[in-house]
């Protein structure tokens, strides 16, 4: 569709109503899904939220555009879409404390992962020979041949922790060591597992800085219990910042472009803590060509769907005489042609709209 413009758009009156219903704070629901074809104006509806919440509305609110290409590219896992949420929402001084727990679990500084590292070499050093070394590659699933290091215990033993660490094979090491060696008087498992740390806390309004650093992890489990230490900082501190506020607004366009990882978040995180009430300020607005199936997370109480139609006669009328000032044409002419498609027919009217702004026709008239 052509620029966001308020004051070109037509016929979208009822859904601009019901989403100044949905941030009042009175209405329980909070989640709106729609669900519409290609060029409907689900984009620019969105656009009209945004802008709506920042300079009417006077709430916070964050966008994220799946349909972005660099949207998608910057999503990884649960810390990427924390991330580019917080800095949306534009209020950093809210945010402190999950930075706090961010660098945590990202700072190699503050993180026990090479301490971690070269303890469970020693160990493996002390309680297998160089010839077990083989045998315990084989139980990890490893090729004994890609483990590099001159044939000693001290450089296969180095070589074989790096390939696991690299290859996300810790968590897998450190069940075949337990199960070898069950009976040895040490802890396989040591600095490991940050599941016994709990996450840093700090005074309030002490700023911090998130350090940008990924999650330093050396198994499944830890990065699972990074991460979920990372949500928990990360809504409770929304809760901070919608504290007096009527709505907290996330939205959320093309959700049938998201990648897996953030439909999960959205799903198991977002929705998820909504259904049980730990969310109250948040309202939340999905729209894509295809919407996530959301029957599973039973969040119908919560729910309001709605979908985008052609635009009627008269609302074509409208936006190409009323609003776009276009003259010499048949109304027809733009209905059959554009079949009432929002998108279609703003391309149609710029295109006849460009036949009287060509300034340049007289430059290159004489070549």
């Amino acid at each position: 569709m052509s620029n966001f413009d308020e004051k070109l758009f037509v016929n979208f009156e009822q859904k601009v109503g019901g989403f100044q219903k949905l941030i009042r704070p009175d209405i329980p629901k909070s989640v709106m899904v729609i669900e519409a074809a290609k060029d409907m104006g689900k984009s620019w509806l969105i656009s009209w939220m945004q802008q709506h919440c920042q300079q009417k509305a006077r709430v916070p609110v964050a966008i994220i555009n799946f349909g972005d290409a660099l949207e998608i590219y910057r999503i990884e896992d649960d810390l990427d879409l924390v991330r580019l949420l917080r800095d949306r929402l534009g209020q950093p001084q809210y945010f402190y404390q999950l930075n706090a727990v961010i660098n945590q679990f990202t700072d190699p500084d503050l993180s026990s992962n090479t301490t971690a590292l070269a303890t469970l070499r020693r160990h493996i050093e002390d309680y297998f020979s160089l010839d077990e070394l083989e045998g315990l590659a084989f139980e990890v699933g490893i090729r004994y041949d890609n483990i590099g290091g001159d044939n000693t215990i001290r450089a296969k033993t180095r070589e074989l922790v790096i390939y696991c660490d690299r290859n996300g094979l810790i968590e897998q090491l450190l069940l075949v060591l337990e199960q070898e060696r069950p009976s040895v008087p040490i802890n396989w498992r040591e600095g490991f597992d940050q599941a016994t740390a709990a996450p840093l806390t700090i005074a309030a309004g002490t700023p911090v800085e998130d350090k940008r650093g990924r999650i330093q992890a050396l198994s499944q489990r830890e990065r699972e219990y990074a991460e979920q230490q990372i949500n928990q900082a990360f809504f409770g501190c929304l809760n901070q910042l919608a504290t007096g506020q009527p709505a907290l607004v996330f939205l959320f366009d093309a959700v049938e472009k998201a990648p897996p990882k953030a439909n999960q978040w959205i799903q198991r995180e977002l929705l998820a803590r909504m259904r049980q009430g730990a969310l109250p300020s948040i309202k939340i607005i999905m729209t894509g060509r295809k919407t996530f199936d959301l029957t599973d997370l039973e969040i119908r109480h919560l729910l309001v769907e709605t979908g985008l139609n052609p635009l009627a006669d008269e609302h074509v009328r409208e936006y190409v005489f009323d609003r776009r000032r276009i003259t010499g044409y048949e109304l027809n002419f733009f209905v059959d042609a554009s079949g009432g498609i929002p998108g279609l027919l703003a391309l149609m009217a710029d295109n006849v709209a460009r036949k009287f702004q060509e300034d340049d026709d007289d430059f290159f008239s004489d070549l």
